[in-house]
């Protein structure tokens, strides 16, 4: 059986968490991170152009709140997988 290849994108505005999060990811052969995102904006953008199939989505970014660009990302790439990844602890 072929270990899978999921193409990730990962949504942060904090550059150290990208670096944190892209270097545990990339430690197994299943993952790639294609592309970062510091905004909403960039992250839809990213998205379209990379097709990943995983986006791990801050919920606090600076142009947008998570739940905004959710909603676009949702609508842009319908079967594309979004994982809320936030130290956001405001229910």
């Amino acid at each position: 059986m072929r270990p899978l290849n999921l193409k990730i994108l990962l949504v942060d505005d904090h550059a150290l968490m990208r670096e944190s999060v892209r270097a545990i990811l990339e430690t197994d052969d299943g993952f790639e991170v294609v592309g970062e995102a510091e905004s909403a904006a960039a992250a839809v953008e990213q998205a379209g152009a990379l097709r990943p199939d995983v986006v791990l989505l801050d919920l606090r970014l600076p142009d947008a709140d998570g739940f905004t660009c959710l909603d676009a990302l949702r609508r842009l790439l319908p079967k594309t997988a979004v994982i809320v990844f936030s130290a956001v602890d405001d229910p």
